[in-house]
């Protein structure tokens, strides 16, 4: 999925948190861990005392915003080499291990009996990044493609019962002053060559809706519609959504109720449902249902054309959930930017992004 109240509150955006158990940990521990000298741990961890801790929301957000935001490439990776990308990419390193390895228990995760977004879910075998733990979804690297998919699918549960599995984050508690002040400088000087400027979004929108067919038919209608978001979801790829002009309406489903046509003239009647629509940079999380009838005109005799609800782009949830998590991931990557505007922009975008995912 867009959370506020104090300059603290927006940054921690209550993606993903809310009714989630806290997690168990697993009594496994890596052998070469439990190998170590009682005496070298202990000169070890005088040197650098560390804590740890699990990954807070803002964190979850980021590795799923990289998930989903991650560019397309000609080359499909292996399921181990993707994940450890994105972790990487969204400031979580470990090192690589195959999916066996992490199946077995790394130092850097700690195995969970109930999952959230961002965490890892593994079988012997493949890897993948949980998405939704409401809808069972996780991105991954699958047969065909990289994308979604839903672990209580029979395929999957005939891999046997997956382990999951929370990035733990460890800070060095006590480094020398010298080294503080070098990190600092470093990352004051620091700039990012990576990010994306954004295009202010303004583009053409669709008034009417053009079906070739001899005979018009409620899925011929339907299949258009379905084209013409996914049209939208491409041209909106490299646009700047909080600058959008006219609203967004992110709908689960679209049906044809009534087809009604007399010679070159009729009309259709439309149910568009959807969980939110998004507009001036503002999310409206009321559900919508919306009843709808169009108007039909025969232009010739293999074209019909439909007239459309004026200044306004109707988009999948799919196709939403990956633009506002690749958007939330350009701002967010590579950026120290943290005045209020660019703060509550991040946190109306991570609470839209958070009720796409929730359901």
């Amino acid at each position: 999925m867009y959370f506020l109240v104090k300059a603290r509150t927006l940054l921690l955006i209550v993606l993903f948190a809310a009714a989630t158990p806290h997690a168990e940990q697993t009594p496994e521990r890596r052998k070469n861990s439990a190998m170590l000298a009682p005496r070298a741990r202990a000169e070890s961890d005088n040197r650098h005392a560390t804590s740890s801790v699990l990954m807070s929301s803002d964190d979850r957000l980021l590795v799923v915003s990289a998930a989903l935001g991650r560019q397309v490439s000609r080359s499909k990776p292996d399921c181990s080499h993707l994940v450890h990308e994105i972790y990487s990419r969204a400031g979580f390193p470990y090192r690589y291990s195959s999916s066996s390895d992490l199946y077995s228990g790394l130092n850097e995760f700690q195995r969970v009996t109930t999952p959230q977004v961002a965490d890892l879910i593994v079988w012997p075998g493949h890897v993948g990044i949980i998405v939704s733990p409401a809808q069972h979804s996780f991105y991954s690297s699958l047969r065909s493609r990289v994308g979604v998919d839903f672990y209580d699918s029979s395929y999957w549960r005939g891999r046997g019962r997956p382990r999951f599995y929370r990035y733990v984050k460890r800070t060095l508690m006590a480094e020398s002053s010298k080294r503080d002040q070098s990190v600092e400088d470093i990352g004051a000087e620091e700039k990012s060559d990576s990010s994306t400027v954004l295009e202010t979004a303004n583009f053409s929108i669709m008034d009417t809706l053009a079906v070739d067919s001899m005979r018009l038919s409620p899925e011929q209608i339907r299949n258009a519609f379905l084209k013409l978001s996914n049209d939208y979801g491409d041209s909106l790829r490299t646009q700047d959504l909080s600058k959008l002009r006219v609203p967004l309406v992110v709908f689960d489903q679209i049906k044809v109720e009534r087809l009604k046509v007399k010679g070159k003239k009729g009309t259709v009647d439309i149910r568009i449902d959807g969980p939110l629509t998004f507009s001036d940079g503002q999310l409206d999380q009321k559900n919508r249902h919306d009843r709808q009838r169009w108007t039909i005109n025969n232009h010739d005799q293999t074209t019909w054309q439909l007239d459309l609800p004026k200044a306004v782009i109707y988009i999948s949830r799919d196709d939403a959930a990956r633009l506002f998590a690749q958007q939330l991931a350009r701002i967010t990557d590579g950026t120290h930017d943290e005045s209020p505007g660019l703060k509550l922009e991040k946190a109306e975008l991570a609470r839209t992004l958070d009720v796409l995912l929730a359901e």
